[in-house]
């Protein structure tokens, strides 16, 4: 008889192992679905779809085609991970911000990106909604309490900011020139972040451009393309290709960004002389229940992705206004129009918004039209759910299609176009927040874990918009084609973003 050895075991299992694989995959591809779960997409073919959506950045295009054939609510499983989509705004409020199911639906589990980028989370999204989140949530509103929303300090930060800039156009536009219209918003922008983080302005620019870099390198890695496969095969990050350099490049970034953000902060830090939020966060790290932050990681995590999150949808919302509005030159009229009778010749305050309801109503058209943060929320379920008589199982990830349902015709009238006056009353005044109009708009989350910074976000566009239109009308460019502001046109990243474009800059006359 042949003797059994260690090498004749592993040469049986190197043929033993496929068909094990095979026959799991079969089972679990076979294997019905309860009768209660949501309508979808099922198999191979749900797969098949994902992969090639992921390849090349549609997934939320596909969410969509799927949603007009299985309706408000939809579940699929995809590599082992349950995905339940809600396809409608009240499906959406009920899910993530009802009394039933909101203490349910709060958590977030981690990913490849969090651990990765965020120290396997010790962030502020990524993490169970437990009492650590909770307590960086309020520091976070806390130091926000430093600019608060119309107090002087903000706006003078802003305004500064955006006086500089607004220099900067005028010697560009001289001649009538085109101006690269991303480029300078941007700079402004990345600016005025590092400045609220570290309560100064950066002594050079090649500080805050490096933090720049850090964030478009996490949004290329949470890329549809790169972040599925990594998720599914995470060590696909040591095989040279794009994978493992896009994971380079954000090690790479983000050692010089923790620097700047955090390190510097650390050592100069004076108890006596809070900055901004960073300090906030040191100041905390000795006071009982807050123990958790002598983990420099957590801070570094915090700061990080805030500035990530503050600096993506904001350059998104700002550079899709401006585009937009270069297409649409009778809301731009209408928008300096209030700009003049409202605020006049002083620089404009925070507190101008109660009293300019069209500018109010471009903004929210324009996250609406743009929602360049595609599929919303992102939440895992702590337990099995029975929803609209339908049954989702634990550990499902919960996502906000308002990529379909910010487009839906149900809900919008003429959903493809640009129409500010949609979330107007029949005076010219702004919906009031809890109309039927306002609540089908959720660019900032919804429950418990909706954007905490949606307030100050919304308050720096707004004093971007009317500072620029106050001193300037906005004109195509001469050298090249205006490019299309269709959403379908944003370039394809986790915060979609506009293609680089110009434009002409004429300086008004009161």
């Amino acid at each position: 008889m042949e003797d059994v050895t260690s090498a004749n075991i592993i040469n049986c299992c190197w043929w033993i192992l496929p068909g094990l694989v095979a026959l799991y995959v079969i089972n679990y591809l076979l294997k019905p679905y309860p009768s209660k779960i949501p309508p979808g997409p099922r198999g191979l073919s749900c797969t098949w779809q994902l992969l090639k959506a992921s390849w090349n950045e549609s997934v939320p295009e596909l969410a969509a085609r799927w949603a007009e054939t299985y309706g408000p609510i939809m579940y699929f499983n995809s590599g082992g991970v349950r995905f339940c989509y809600l396809n409608t705004p009240e499906l959406s409020r009920l899910v993530l911000a009802g009394d039933r199911f909101r203490g349910l639906t709060s958590d977030r589990v981690g990913n490849f990106l969090s651990k990765f980028t965020w120290y396997d989370g010790k962030d502020l999204f990524f993490t169970p909604y437990d009492a650590i989140t909770r307590k960086k949530r309020k520091l976070f509103h806390k130091a926000t309490a430093l600019y608060g929303d119309g107090t002087e300090r903000f706006e003078r930060v802003v305004g500064e900011e955006v006086e500089r800039m607004l220099e900067e156009m005028e010697r560009r536009s001289e001649g009538d020139q085109d101006v690269q219209m991303d480029e300078v918003l941007s700079r402004a922008l990345k600016f005025i972040l590092c400045i609220l983080i570290n309560g100064e302005r950066p002594p050079n620019e090649s500080d805050a451009d490096a933090i720049v870099e850090y964030d478009l390198a996490v949004n290329r890695l949470a890329s549809e393309d790169i972040h599925l496969v990594l998720m599914a095969a995470p060590w696909m990050r040591y095989v040279p290709g794009k994978y493992r350099a896009a994971c380079q490049k954000v090690l790479e970034t983000r050692a010089r960004a923790e620097t700047i953000m955090f390190t510097r902060m650390k050592e100069s830090f004076d108890p006596k002389n809070i900055r901004g939020i960073a300090d906030v966060f040191l100041q905390h790290r000795d006071e009982p229940g807050y123990e958790f932050l002598k983990d420099d990681e957590h801070i570094k995590g915090v700061l990080t992705l805030l500035f990530f999150a503050a600096h993506l949808t904001s350059r998104a919302t700002i550079l899709h206004a401006f585009l937009i509005l270069l297409h649409h030159g009778d809301v731009v009229k209408n928008m300096q129009s209030e700009v003049d009778r409202v605020v006049g010749e002083r620089r404009p305050r925070v507190e101008d918004r109660q009293s300019m309801p069209y500018t109010e109503a471009v903004i929210l058209e324009v996250l609406r039209y743009s929602t360049f943060f595609p599929l919303l929320c992102i939440r895992n379920t702590k337990e099995n759910l029975n929803v609209e008589s339908y049954f989702i199982p634990k550990d499902t990830l919960i996502i906000v299609n308002a990529w379909y349902f910010h487009r839906d015709p149900k809900y919008w009238d003429d959903p493809w176009k640009f129409k500010p006056e949609r979330f107007l009353d029949a005076t010219g005044q702004i919906l009031p927040a809890d109309n039927p109009v306002r609540k089908n708009l959720l660019s900032f989350g919804i429950g418990n874990r909706m954007c905490p910074g949606e307030v100050f976000a919304r308050s720096r566009v707004f004093l971007f918009l009317t500072q620029i239109l106050q001193k300037f009308d906005l004109l195509p460019p001469a050298t090249e084609p205006l490019g299309s502001c269709h959403p379908d046109h944003s370039v394809k990243m986790l915060v979609r973003q506009t293609p680089p474009f110009r434009c002409r800059l004429r300086k008004r006359t009161l």
